[in-house]
């Protein structure tokens, strides 16, 4: 078996960066960059490697968690903006580079071109997002019925992987993908509840940190089957088949649990 390395940064991403702010500098009240910069540049060398795997989708998805930690934190704006200054600039660097100029990675230039018209492409680069269009729009309201998808039998890659909400769209329709949207959504909305209610720093950015990792993980893979935004090849978290997603975002929210757990414990104490 092998594991994606990706999958569990996002994991120390979230745990290391939030006891940094919550040890180092919450309880210091020591806000200056200089002692901020150096946690970051350690993850740095971690989304670099990730890098250099081509894994670009799972990179952006890791710095988008990182910021929303650094965002959510207690640190002043003037040092957030410094932070997101520095660290954006390399960020856009690259993906103007690897975009334009870097020819082994043309196909992510296509995956644009694809998204503007799929159709346009469906014999070739759009096969995979036009099939995917075609299966959610067979759904309709509520859907062919559990198991009896048509566009899985073949025709569309990876359905039990990257695809699997196009499944969903087909069988359960409508009416289906607005029951799984309510339910990450329900996820979601707790997870930001409990780090309002905590007056724990650490608590907090934990909190902020997993239901962040859980939105741009939905929020990636919805968007790129159906054609908002180009395909990543980012798993769908909770659905999706893969063992290294399955184990990370199970991780993260039994960590979730856990948190929340403690949270309630000093409520009831402060009540």
């Amino acid at each position: 078996f092998s594991l994606q390395s990706s999958e569990f940064l996002k994991l120390v991403a979230i745990f290391y960066l939030s006891f940094i702010l919550d040890k180092k500098l919450t309880n210091n009240r020591d806000y200056k960059l200089k002692n901020i910069v150096p946690p970051l540049g350690i993850l740095g060398v971690g989304l670099v490697l990730v890098l250099m795997q081509g894994d670009l989708g799972g990179t952006l998805l890791t710095v988008a968690i990182i910021v929303a930690i650094l965002m959510y934190s207690d640190i002043k704006n003037k040092i957030k903006i410094q932070i997101l200054t520095i660290t954006s600039i390399p960020v856009v660097l690259y993906i103007f580079y690897t975009l334009v100029f870097d020819s082994k990675n043309l196909y992510r230039m296509k995956r644009i071109k694809v998204v503007l018209d799929p159709f346009k492409y469906e014999n070739s680069d759009g096969y995979q997002l036009t099939n995917a269009l075609v299966s959610i729009s067979n759904g309709g309201v509520s859907g062919r019925g559990l198991g009896n998808g048509i566009l899985k039998l073949g025709y569309l890659p990876e359905p039990h992987t990257d695809f699997i909400f196009t499944v969903i769209s087909e069988e359960l329709g409508l009416i289906g993908v607005l029951l799984i949207l309510l339910m990450y959504g329900f996820i979601i909305l707790k997870g930001f509840i409990y780090a309002n209610k905590t007056r724990n720093h650490f608590y907090k950015l934990i909190c902020v940190g997993v239901v962040s990792y859980l939105f741009m993980q939905v929020f990636v893979n919805i968007g790129g089957v159906s054609g908002l935004i180009p395909l990543t090849g980012v798993t769908l978290p909770l659905l999706s088949y893969g063992g290294s997603s399955m184990l990370s975002i199970s991780i993260a929210l039994g960590i979730l649990l856990a948190v929340i757990r403690e949270i309630k414990k000093e409520t009831k104490v402060y009540e």
